[in-house]
């Protein structure tokens, strides 16, 4: 699923970390490719992924279906585009069931 970003990247993965822990979940991360892209002397649009899950909700999925493992924790990216838009995106959670039967 990708949908297009009201904000900033900085704003919207700022917005998503508020509801991610509102919500009671672990925020895990927050990488940053973009910066660390400019450490190497690259360019890269501003690129950050959020990481993101719950331990009660991802493990029964990990038992039931091992594999999914690879698709968990939740990821989501935002991104700055070519035309100078922001946009997020994230595998949904029904697609990660899929993905490994």
């Amino acid at each position: 699923m990708t949908k297009t970003a009201k904000g900033s990247v900085n704003d919207t993965v700022a917005k998503l970390s508020e509801l991610v822990e509102a919500r009671g979940l672990k925020l895990f991360a927050i990488v940053n490719h973009s910066g660390e892209t400019r450490r190497a002397g690259l360019e890269l649009r501003d690129t950050k992924v959020v990481i993101f899950g719950s331990s009660e909700a991802g493990t029964p999925v990990m038992q039931s279906v091992p594999l999914v493992a690879l698709d968990l924790p939740l990821k989501r990216c935002s991104s700055g585009t070519t035309a100078g838009r922001r946009r997020w995106a994230m595998r949904l959670p029904v697609l990660l069931r899929r993905a490994t039967t």
